[in-house]
């Protein structure tokens, strides 16, 4: 797994790329509990580029949520491949995780170049 961080005015995005599985959520979980979230700002996971993803990757996005949440801010799920999509539809959590769908590949606003 690679994780990639930058900050942008609506807060941290991590861009993961790879498996989030059993084997490397710690890894994805220990990046989420270093970032610092601001209330009423946002933090955007990119998921573009995850290969494999399983319950443990289900679980870690859940707990971003909840990280979030406590913080006052956002969570965004972009760039989110069909099959991860399907998978979060099917255990009932894409619209909780404030999902943007399978097709979005757009990068928001304030980090778009022209």
């Amino acid at each position: 797994m690679r994780i990639d961080l930058s900050i942008t005015e609506r807060g941290p995005r991590l861009t993961l790329a790879g498996e989030l599985d059993f084997h490397t959520a710690p890894e994805a979980r220990e990046a989420l509990r270093l970032l610092t979230l601001k209330q009423g700002g946002y933090l955007v996971l990119d998921l573009g580029d995850v290969a494999f993803f399983d319950s443990s990757g289900v679980a870690t996005l859940v707990h971003a949520y909840r990280l979030a949440t406590q913080a006052g801010a956002t969570l965004e799920l972009v760039r989110i491949p069909p099959k991860i999509a399907r998978v979060l539809r099917m255990v009932g959590v894409y619209d909780l995780l404030n999902a943007s769908g399978p097709t979005a590949v757009t990068a928001p606003a304030d980090e778009q170049t022209t």
